[in-house]
């Protein structure tokens, strides 16, 4: 072997600089290093920092710098303990090859059959950097968590598969899933299993907390969502959202966290989304059911699960808005080029026509009136019906009738009206419970409208109760007109009136719930909508600051509260409940100063005895009930309202468009094909057959609200394509992020839409 010329240099250590140079060959390096005095040295004290000792630190960096990678070779070698210097910035020499991008040493140094000094540290500074070569390499070495010791650079919890995604590396998490690389699976904040308790009773909460989230960080990562593994990157990054939502609400300390998680963990379905070529790749995507409840009947289940998991950057995507909307429109998807006469009869057809084509199409099981299969026409007739039960409840209240009867309403009219009414209700009830029902009572609140109609339906069953409990009185006692003066104040016609009267201003305020879909006036009842939380926050500190005004008001006044003739006392004095009613009148100006005057009687000079000083005292208390209701709270109302609004404002298009595939999906299903009370009607047609059905099993899946449906027609076939679809999408999507990372050029956009912002690094390593 040719020689070497080695010159070793033992500026640091050495109380007297020298420089030795001399040259050996590769049979004598070994008895050359160990005859020397230096080197002996650098064998024999085993453990100690190189930084102390002269020769081996500025030689094995000064090789690295000049990038002898021959030199290195035969020094590391001969001397394989010279991998473990150190210097002054504890890095080793393959940590300092790879911070200083030398590859190709990293490579000499990484094939040495034994793990490396700092071996964690090595691992993880390898992964940052990216060479995946090399991390390969050394990984063969050695177990990574049979390595006990303490990482010095990095945290301890992170385990190699973990730090690559947090890196968002592609190539190098693919190449860890190969070699089957894992991290804990992470657990929900509020997980009650054994391991949980104990770990968090026994063991070191804020180790399993990080490890938690550095685990959720992991699973969202785009390099880790792209792995072939993941056979459905949608269904795994919707749920993974989902899943996120959950921690927030049970870790509120880490809130911001998981929500950035959740939002970065939605934008890959957007990336690969916008990576489909043709509307069959689209749709395929959209009408994949795995994942999904076995009970969905609904079309376009991705869609659904999209709304249920609140993807609303990916419901606001140009390319879903067209699905949405194609599938919207059904069979009126020419709407924009047919004449006015045609529009004008599908109107017609459902809407001063309802009444009869909805029986129709019931009686005749779609085979007739098959508009009422769009979606787009169900949402008119549902509009139809819903005006029709507002006029109804418009006439029956403003009706002119005796005003002294008891019991039913003495019109015809009103009866019909009436019983309208209470069969339209009965509809809602029937749709909403199967709606619920199916979704297993999960997103009962997620929109205003459920809640809504939830709450409106008792109160009209409570009006319905009182009104046949009056009607039954009625038939008792046979007296249906008596003066009002000589009824009962619990009297069940008096609680049908209360009751019916707040029934109807909850169905008069459910017109926002249409009006939500109009483009312009959309996103400003959105923004009132998601106010209401400010505004029962507002009311709990109003009830809080009146308590207590109240209580001490009530205190110093109720002394006065008589009923002699002497005195002369407000009513207000008399308790603090009073006290608080007084005071919440206040707040809008009904205060008379005056009101606060304590007048005992007369003296016998004729003077009025007052207590001047319990007169300003109480004015001071409401002076300063004032300051803080109306100058801070108030105010502070007003801000918080400002600010929910303008949020919503900011990003009006988003939640826009998320309102609206949340009501476009409802007319997706089978429940909402005929409006209430046409829809009692279907039911009671079609239990009769799907009772059959389920006693002779001739059916996997029914429907009682459509005897067409027997099951999705989804093939095995149907889930290969689905699969190959995704490898495809993924390749594009890589290539492209592939080429920008090669050219170092952002690629323009792809048919003006362009693929969304996605962090991925190592794409060229596909």
């Amino acid at each position: 072997m040719r020689s070497k010329e080695i010159c070793f240099n033992t500026m640091r250590g050495c109380s007297n600089a020298c420089q030795s140079r001399f040259t050996v060959n590769a049979t004598s390096w070994r008895s050359a290093l160990k005859s020397s005095p230096t080197c002996r040295t650098l064998l024999t004290q085993k453990g100690q920092p190189f930084s102390a000792i002269g020769v081996g630190k500025p030689h094995v960096f000064y090789l690295i710098d000049m990038n002898r990678v021959q030199q290195l070779r035969t020094l590391t070698k001969i001397v394989p303990k010279i991998l473990e210097v150190e210097t002054d910035d504890d890095l080793t020499p393959i940590m300092y090859a790879m911070l200083k991008r030398k590859w190709k040493i990293v490579n000499v140094m990484a094939s040495i059959d034994r793990p490396p000094s700092r071996f964690k540290d090595t691992i993880l500074l390898g992964i940052l950097v990216g060479d995946v070569s090399a991390v390969s390499i050394i990984i063969r070495t050695g177990e990574f968590e049979m390595i006990h010791e303490a990482a010095l650079f990095f945290r301890n919890y992170l385990t190699p598969l973990m730090y690559a995604c947090h890196c968002n590396h592609y190539g190098m998490v693919r190449m860890l899933c190969q070699r089957r690389y894992k991290f804990p699976v992470p657990h929900l904040p509020n997980c009650a299993c054994k391991v949980c308790v104990e770990k968090l009773v026994y063991g070191d909460e804020l180790f399993w907390i990080l490890t938690r989230l550095g685990a959720y960080e992991a699973m969202c990562s785009h390099a880790y969502l792209l792995q072939s593994r993941l056979s459905d990157p949608f269904r795994y990054a919707f749920r993974l959202s989902a899943g996120l939502e959950i921690c927030k609400e049970f870790d509120p300390i880490n809130a911001d966290a998981y929500d950035r998680m959740a939002r970065h963990a939605g934008r890959l379905p957007i990336a690969l989304l916008n990576s489909c070529e043709t509307d069959d790749e689209v749709t395929l995507i959209f009408n994949q059911t795995s994942g999904l409840l076995p009970d969905a009947y609904t079309d376009l289940p991705l869609l659904r699960l999209a709304v249920d998991t609140k993807q609303k950057e990916f419901l606001s995507d140009p390319i879903c808005l067209k699905m949405l909307k194609k599938h919207w429109m059904g069979g009126w998807h020419d709407w924009s080029d047919v004449d006015v006469c045609t529009k004008a009869y599908r109107i017609l057809f459902h809407t001063v026509l309802y009444p009869i084509t909805s029986v129709v199409y019931v009686l005749s099981n779609g085979d007739l009136a098959v508009s009422y299969d769009y979606p787009v026409a169900r949402f008119v007739s549902f509009v139809t019906s819903y005006l029709l039960f507002l006029i109804c409840l418009i006439v029956l209240t403003q009706h002119q009738e005796v005003r002294n009867l008891r019991g039913p309403p003495d019109s015809p009219v009103k009866k019909l009206m009436l019983y309208y009414i209470w069969s339209y209700m009965g509809g809602m009830f029937i749709v909403l419970w199967t709606d619920m029902h199916r979704r297993q009572w999960r997103g009962l609140f997620d929109a205003w409208w459920r809640c809504f109609d939830f709450i409106q339906i008792i109160i009209y069953g409570f009006s319905y109760c009182a009104h046949r409990l009056s009607v039954s009185f009625n038939e008792v006692y046979e007296e249906p007109y008596l003066h009002r003066v000589h009824w009962d104040t619990r009297h069940p016609t008096l609680v049908f009136e209360m009751v019916f009267t707040c029934a109807a201003i909850m169905s008069s305020w459910r017109l926002f719930y249409f009006l939500q879909l109009h483009r312009a006036l959309g996103p400003l009842v959105i923004s009132v909508g998601r106010c209401t939380k400010d505004i029962f926050n507002f009311v709990a500190l109003f009830i809080l600051v009146t308590f207590c005004f109240a209580l001490s008001l009530s205190f110093i006044m109720e002394h006065y509260a008589s009923r002699e003739s002497n005195h002369v006392a407000g009513f207000w004095r008399q308790s603090m409940a009073l006290s608080m009613k007084f005071l919440y009148w206040a707040l809008y100006g009904y205060l008379d100063p005056e009101r606060l005057e304590q007048i005992l009687g007369k003296h016998a000079d004729n003077q009025q005895g007052k207590h001047f000083s319990l007169h300003v005292l109480g004015e001071l208390l409401v002076a300063a009930y004032y300051i803080v209701m109306v100058v801070s709270l108030l105010n502070a109302m007003i801000s918080m309202m400002a600010g929910s609004a303008g949020e919503i404002l900011d990003r009006r298009h988003a939640e826009w468009s998320y309102v609206r595939c949340q009501v476009w999906c409802e007319y997706f299903e089978d429940i909402r094909a005929v409006p209430p009370p046409i829809c009692v009607l279907q039911l009671v047609i079609n239990i009769p057959t799907w009772f059959c059905r389920r006693l002779c099993g001739s059916y996997k899946k029914l429907s009682m609200w459509d005897v067409r449906y027997t099951g999705r027609n989804y093939s095995t076939c149907d889930r290969r394509k689905y699969l190959s679809l995704m490898e495809r999408v993924r390749k594009r999507f890589l290539a492209r992020f592939s080429l920008e990372e090669i050219s170092k050029v952002k690629l323009p956009a792809v048919a003006g839409l362009g693929v969304h912002p996605a962090q991925l690094r190592g794409a060229n390593l596909v």
